[in-house]
């Protein structure tokens, strides 16, 4: 089977059951200045403190406090509303298990971002493609009583879809769609076919929950089973997986789920939850209170959707981005792996199941032209079987000269910086005591969240280990960056 091929070789074959579609609010919410603002997190704490919320870290590291406890997945690339809020919030989960391993999931190589690129906008163009605007988006129907027909109506007309609006029938007269709505269901309906068609080796897999039941949902919306579980901590089991989720959130308070977004986070502050959102109105993760919905409680949470992908094979290098450094991490111990190396990358994962990918981490140099382009070289601990990284000649031969019952010198694993070119950042380095090991992380970010908040006993900053490029820019944080607009 072509792994290339297009959203066509979806056959929707479905039958559209009668549910209640999630209407996305478009332009009168948009141009409203009565639009929601939550000031959230925000309490007389530093520009510092409020960076810190957008720290990503994983179970080993312990906080001081069990009234200060936060967790964000801030690799998913953020995307702005188009075509609808459930296209453009699978387009962003979409990629994200793009960018850890699933390549075939789109019918071109995407750079896993929606912003900065000539590729970028290509990948903007699968959430809703110019085409799907000019059949299924006009007329506007958003503000009339009546849903006005669009091409989908004409009896004949048979375009192939070509981008996650058409797989989910967003805005589509034909199926009572308005403009820029979606059923929320039907990508949980759809999306399995059109993986499998995609890579047979893929697998994709939902749970609902209600956070209003507090219970597990069935996938019409409708049912609900009473548990004992709180949807709080399903939220916080998925980010603690590096698996971000789907929320339905009522934006305006009126006691209905009127919007759907990506969850990448939660954090407790003075005992209150908040979740972390890329809400398809900006660029930036977003904070609210993790309340039910409410009416007059804008931003409550209807439901939870988890979502988890799986190899039902064996992954290859082709599917680790060269000149990057891919992180795996192990719970049973809380050490962490990095390798530079496709082939190492696709071993690990298919070979060590223990260790779970965590994604790329930034980017590396993987030779040695250039000026200043310095190696950094691995040591394995033998006892401990974690590794040990260096870019210092000074620190590499006290190890070999020293350390050699306890590190295993393993050669150059790649290369990096000991200055810092425009563009570049520092590499932070933190000694993990419980494993003997080393713990590194290009986000500013992260680094004072882990200087400030975690045990010092389990996890102690070293400083700058290297400079390299980062993925993408860290963006600072602000309890009201919106960015309106489609």
């Amino acid at each position: 089977m072509n792994m290339k091929q297009t959203f066509s070789g979806l056959i929707l074959g479905m039958v559209v059951a009668g549910v209640t579609s999630a209407q996305a609010p478009v332009d009168h919410i948009l141009d409203s200045p009565e639009f929601p603002s939550v000031d959230i997190l925000n309490y007389g704490m530093s520009d510092s403190d409020l960076n810190r919320i957008n720290a990503v870290h994983s179970d080993g590291y312990r906080v001081q406090s069990v009234n200060e406890e936060q967790k964000v997945i801030d690799t998913v690339p953020a995307a702005m509303w188009r075509g609808g809020c459930v296209p453009t919030t699978w387009a962003m989960i979409l990629m994200y298990w793009e960018q850890m391993g699933f390549t075939d999931i789109f019918p071109h190589n995407t750079t896993t971002k929606f912003i900065g690129s000539v590729e970028a906008v290509k990948n903007v163009q699968l959430i809703a493609s110019d085409q799907n605007y000019e059949d299924y988006f006009y007329p506007d129907d958003s503000r009339t009583p009546e849903i006005i027909p669009d091409r989908s109506s004409l009896e004949y007309y048979l375009r192939p879809p070509n981008c996650l609006a058409d797989l989910f029938l967003s805005s589509q007269s034909r199926y009572r769609m308005s403009q820029g709505s979606t059923v929320s269901t039907y990508a949980t309906r759809l999306l399995p076919e059109y993986i499998r068609n995609r890579n047979p080796n893929y697998t994709i897999g939902f749970e609902s929950w209600s956070v209003v039941h507090s219970g597990w949902m069935s996938f019409d919306g409708h049912n609900s089973v009473q548990t004992s579980v709180d949807p709080w901590d399903i939220l916080r089991r998925e980010i603690d997986a590096g698996r971000p989720t789907v929320l339905g959130v009522d934006t305006q308070g009126r006691g209905g789920a009127d919007h759907e977004c990506v969850g990448v986070g939660y954090a407790i502050r003075q005992g209150q939850r908040y979740y972390g959102t890329l809400n398809t109105w900006t660029y930036t993760i977003q904070w609210y209170p993790w309340v039910k919905t409410a009416k007059g409680v804008p931003w409550g949470v209807t439901d939870i959707t988890t979502v988890n992908m799986s190899h039902n094979g064996a992954v290859t290098a082709a599917q680790f981005e060269p000149g990057t450094l891919h992180k795996f991490y192990q719970s049973s111990n809380g050490s962490y792996f990095f390798t530079a190396s496709p082939e190492e990358a696709a071993a690990v994962f298919n070979n060590l199941p223990n260790w779970k990918y965590q994604g790329p981490a930034f980017y590396t140099l993987g030779d040695p032209k250039g000026k200043g382009n310095k190696p950094v070289y691995r040591f394995r601990n033998k006892y401990a079987n974690t590794h040990f990284y260096t870019i210092l000649e000074s620190e590499k031969a006290n190890v070999i000269a020293n350390l050699s019952e306890w590190y295993q010198y393993e050669g150059v694993a790649f290369f990096g910086r000991t200055d810092q070119p425009k563009g570049n950042k520092p590499v932070y380095r933190f000694w993990l005591a419980k494993t003997a090991s080393h713990y590194f992380t290009i986000s500013e970010n992260e680094k004072e969240y882990l200087i400030r908040y975690a045990d010092p006993e389990y996890i102690a900053y070293e400083g700058v280990a290297w400079y390299a490029a980062p993925l993408s820019e860290e963006k600072p944080w602000s309890p009201n960056g919106y960015v309106l607009g489609r």
